[in-house]
């Protein structure tokens, strides 16, 4: 239900989008040659190529997991290291023994980032650590002024609603006064300002 709505609101939008093409070739005249086939002359091209861990971890002799990130264990620990955390989007934790690790987010992040500072106390102490097990609240993704989709404790949400709630968490997170400000700011300025996306032409076809 999700994809189907935010495929409703890119094409209020004026944009075609083709799945499960890709781009083949750009050719001379910034002719973009897709997978189906297609051509388009004069073609403006972004390439999203995903997310990743920085380029330095490269250099980091240690297992790793799905997107490049580093594996660790229930305590955030790297595989024979019991002194040596990673957290936020460069690792892969498994709560629980997941066959998939945690998917990027903000929250899974913030919460990763205090696990392991707590344990690296908890180490210095001669503690026993904390395995983490952080708790998925969802996620939201918005798409236009007004509009966002998501899950929310396992429930699709769609609309203005989630819209709300992913600025309101925003602001809740960042950090001081005038950071939280800016996003409400930003909120005000962009939906109830009124302050609408150019819609590109219908022609214009999105790939992915």
């Amino acid at each position: 239900p999700v994809r189907r709505w935010a495929r409703g609101v890119i094409a209020d939008f004026g944009v075609a989008m083709r799945t499960e093409t890709t781009l083949q070739a750009v050719e001379p005249g910034r002719t973009a040659r897709l997978s189906d086939g297609t051509a388009w002359p004069d073609a403006v091209i972004v390439w999203s190529p995903g997310v990743t861990p920085g380029p330095a971890l490269a250099t980091l002799d240690t297992p790793r997991v799905k997107q490049g990130r580093l594996a660790v264990d229930d305590y955030l620990c790297l595989p024979g290291h019991e002194r040596v955390f990673a957290a936020g989007d460069l690792a892969g934790p498994r709560p629980g023994g997941a066959d998939e690790p945690l998917r990027m987010g903000v929250q899974f992040s913030l919460d990763g980032g205090r696990h392991a500072a707590r344990n690296l106390l908890r180490a210095h102490q001669g503690q026993p650590l904390q395995p983490f097990a952080p708790r998925d609240l969802g996620y939201l993704v918005p798409l236009a002024p007004g509009q966002a989709a998501g899950v929310v404790l396992d429930r699709p949400m769609t609309g203005h609603v989630p819209y709300l709630l992913h600025y309101t968490m925003s602001a809740y997170r960042s950090w001081g006064l005038r950071n939280r400000a800016g996003v409400l700011g930003d909120l005000l300025t962009h939906w109830l300002g009124g302050q609408p996306f150019a819609a590109p032409s219908p022609s214009a076809p999105v790939t992915t």
